[in-house]
């Protein structure tokens, strides 16, 4: 339950439990709503959010480890491609002539094992983001609902 911050009467309606104050305290009447409190908690709200996701994550070098592999993946698919491009026109009989077309056939199966291994680490990266997501989210729901229940007791 919450509690109002100024005189500890417990909150009813959603508009006092985003202000923090009861009808009394506040002014206002239960069934009505204020835009400028509206407002207020509102931007309560975005900064609670935002400094709650400052200070909760505790998981930095390893989300800083998942968007590197993201990165690197997606560049290496970018790249596979190239190579793809390049092995598809030398096959063909292309302007660049580099190979010849035996080897243009290893080089398009270099270039799909690392459009596979691209993908594997663009995969395993968004994965191990996502674990690490649901880890965090669900430590901090966890110390808002010890902070809810000591607040009772």
């Amino acid at each position: 339950m919450y509690t109002c911050s100024k005189c500890g009467q417990y909150l009813v309606g959603p508009a006092e439990i985003t202000s923090g104050l009861c009808s009394k305290c506040s002014g206002i009447a239960p069934g009505e709503e204020n835009e400028s409190v509206g407002e207020e908690s509102t931007q309560q709200q975005a900064t609670q959010q935002q400094t709650s996701e400052e200070k909760g994550n505790s998981y930095k070098t390893s989300v800083f480890v998942c968007k590197l592999a993201e990165v690197t993946g997606w560049i290496g698919l970018f790249i596979s491609g190239a190579i793809f491009l390049v092995g598809m026109m030398e096959i063909a009989g292309g302007k660049f002539n580099i190979f010849s077309a035996g080897s243009s056939f290893f080089i398009l199966g270099y270039a799909f094992k690392f459009f596979l291994g691209s993908l594997i680490l663009i995969i395993s990266g968004q994965t191990s983001r996502a674990v690490l997501d649901n880890t965090n989210y669900s430590r901090l729901m966890l110390n808002e609902m010890r902070k809810a229940s000591s607040a009772q007791a």
